[in-house]
């Protein structure tokens, strides 16, 4: 898969080891809310050994305007 290409090749995919949950698994017992976020695999196109952890995530700063109707 090259960068920026979202063509996912199935086959391959259902064949990697698994490192997570599946989507029948996470929302099999509880939901998810506005605040929590999926890592979808195979939608990525380099290791997660590369991923730098060391930074911590920021809050998302964002207005909310309210609309008359």
């Amino acid at each position: 898969m090259e960068a920026g290409d979202s063509t996912i090749d199935h086959a391959k995919v259902e064949n990697l080891p698994q490192d997570g949950k599946s989507a029948e698994e996470l929302f099999k017992d509880f939901g998810l809310t506005y605040d929590d976020f999926l890592l979808l695999p195979g939608y990525i196109n380099f290791s997660a050994a590369v991923v730098d952890l060391t930074r911590g995530l920021k809050p998302i700063s964002t207005t909310f305007r309210r609309h008359s109707s």
